[in-house]
């Protein structure tokens, strides 16, 4: 990298200071399952043998000391981090004997009159899908009614059955593996799903069921809201979501403002060139970099209008094709150049939303809900997070102006409803497990 121009560097550190002053059942007469098919969607350790792990801890490089740039200039010799940086290796599950299981499933639901013929097995990182297609007739809540029984005969912790499988003709329980398979951020940066996403805000979100790669597209959700209780893998969730950005966006490309109330979860991120700002940790800052981002957004809008374009994709390409430096002066005279047509994304973060609704709930409210409303045009998006979706702190208006929701494990059905709109988030299996909804705008 090069270092940011002095006289620019001044001035947008003076805008900036200023916006934010199983145990098996008894053996019976089994009815013979036939052939089941098994997909592994991630690597499966084979029980049978003695292995003895060859995993090796990767030593990762210091990360060298880069010098902060607060300017939206392109940098010629800018170049992404090397994927070599994230954790290579990766651990197979270990799903038990899924014949076995499947075994105890059917005869459990037959002891109930319920002849299912059981389908494939689905071995995930965490869970293992079992599929089956009931029989004409039978009410699906007779089978959901199981849930206990089959997870006693399983000697499982707990399971979860989905019924039915959207888009299927068939019943999924989920049983959790008994070794967890790990699933690392480069496996996602390096696959065939990342290459083809095309938006610049894309990131990583893990595996489904069935081991392939989930990519999301921030720009096209436009904003994101977590929720999971402590443990649940939430911070994880954002930290992967931040470290997909990076690779994808260089400072020039991408702007962060990071709020961590907690002080602590947003530390490793203070030296990086992307922040508009240094992470906030006082809900006043917060406030101040609130209306910043208004303001930023209502600025845009005008430059869109003069411009007769719609949006801040559209409004880059124009720039580029015109091939010279854009100065732009805020209400309060400071000049901020924008080179080779770069107006950067923004992404602001807010990683523990209840805290901040404490303080301030009316402005903190009323800023992000006129966000969400207006800046997904001019490439600006909010990504906030909270361990307590009570509806004190995911009021009406900022969940409906925030069409994108993960939600991880949660405390209660009720706190389900409130950030996905129906229940089952209080019963997902495991940590670092999630269930997502995604309204297309």
């Amino acid at each position: 990298m090069i270092k940011s121009n002095t006289k620019e560097d001044d001035n947008n550190r003076s805008v900036m200071k200023k916006a934010s002053i199983a145990q098996p059942a008894e053996e019976e007469k089994k009815t013979d399952l036939g052939e089941i098919k098994l997909n592994a969607g991630v690597p499966i350790i084979d029980t049978a043998k003695e292995k003895k792990s060859l995993l090796k801890k990767v030593e990762k490089p210091e990360k060298a000391n880069e010098e902060q740039a607060l300017v939206a200039t392109r940098d010629p010799n800018w170049e992404a981090p090397s994927l070599d940086l994230l954790e290579k290796n990766e651990s197979g599950a270990d799903a038990g004997d899924t014949r076995q299981n499947a075994q105890i499933i059917h005869d459990t639901l037959a002891e109930f009159n319920i002849e299912a013929a059981m389908g494939d097995i689905n071995v995930g990182p965490k869970v293992t899908q079992y599929t089956l297609r009931p029989p004409s007739g039978v009410k699906l809540t007779r089978i959901t009614a199981l849930e206990t029984n089959i997870a006693l005969n399983l000697a499982a912790q707990s399971l979860r059955i989905e019924a039915p499988i959207p888009g299927q003709r068939a019943v999924g329980i989920e049983v959790p593996n008994r070794k967890a398979a790990e699933v690392r951020l480069r496996s996602t940066l390096s696959s065939k799903q990342w290459a083809a996403a095309r938006d610049p805000l894309s990131f990583g979100i893990g595996k489904d069921i069935s081991g392939q790669v989930v990519v999301g597209e921030l720009g096209k959700m436009p904003h994101l809201l977590i929720a999971g209780q402590t443990g649940s893998g939430k911070s994880v969730m954002i930290n992967t979501l931040l470290c997909s950005l990076l690779y994808r966006n260089s400072p020039s490309d991408m702007k962060l403002i990071l709020v961590d109330p907690k002080q602590v979860e947003m530390a490793p991120y203070a030296d990086i060139p992307h922040l508009l700002t240094p992470v906030i940790n006082e809900p006043e800052k917060t406030i101040s970099a609130l209306k910043w981002a208004v303001n930023e957004m209502e600025r845009r809008y005008k430059l869109l209008a003069g411009e007769k374009i719609r949006n801040i994709k559209e409004y880059n390409k124009r720039l580029q094709s015109r091939a010279k430096k854009i100065a732009i002066a805020d209400e309060n005279g400071n000049v901020q150049e924008h080179e080779d047509g770069s107006m950067p994304y923004i992404v602001i973060v807010v990683d523990e939303m209840s805290d901040l609704m404490m303080m301030a709930k009316k402005d903190v409210e009323t800023l992000i809900v006129r966000l969400a409303q207006k800046s997904r045009a001019v490439g600006i998006h909010l990504l906030l997070a909270t361990q307590r979706p009570s509806v004190n702190v995911i009021t009406g208006l900022i969940k409906a102006n925030v069409p994108a929701r993960i939600a991880f494990t949660v405390a209660s059905q009720v706190d389900s409803i409130t950030i996905l709109d129906q229940s089952g988030a209080e019963i997902i299996i495991g940590s670092r497990r999630y269930a997502i909804l995604h309204i297309q705008v």
